[in-house]
């Protein structure tokens, strides 16, 4: 999916709820099956959870650092080891602790 569609659908799922973006993490992962089940294991709510795959792995990091910056939380890897990435958003129940977990689980 290109990085303007991400974009769009991300701002939708995001900005157009209620809430505010701190609320959210965002993240990129070549297994977006694998990260919901760690995430889910490690006692995240991950019901408000939204997935795109990118074209490229380069397009992914790219949306996720853009959102970092804007204020969401997560920490988005600096490379992948496939071509394709998944850059994935949710709220979480337990946020203060959402950057270490994606670290880690990543």
């Amino acid at each position: 999916m290109r990085i303007a569609t991400i974009i769009r659908e991300i701002d939708s799922a995001v900005f157009q709820r209620r809430g505010t973006i701190g609320e959210w993490s965002i993240g990129v992962t070549d297994d977006p099956d694998g990260m919901r089940h760690a995430m889910t294991a490690s006692g995240f709510d991950i019901s408000r959870w939204h997935q795109w795959e990118a074209d490229t792995t380069s397009d992914a990091l790219a949306v996720g650092n853009l959102f970092v910056t804007l204020g969401m939380n997560g920490s988005v890897l600096d490379e992948t080891p496939s071509t394709s990435a998944t850059v994935f958003v949710f709220i979480a129940s337990h946020s203060s602790h959402v950057d270490a977990a994606i670290r880690q689980l990543a």
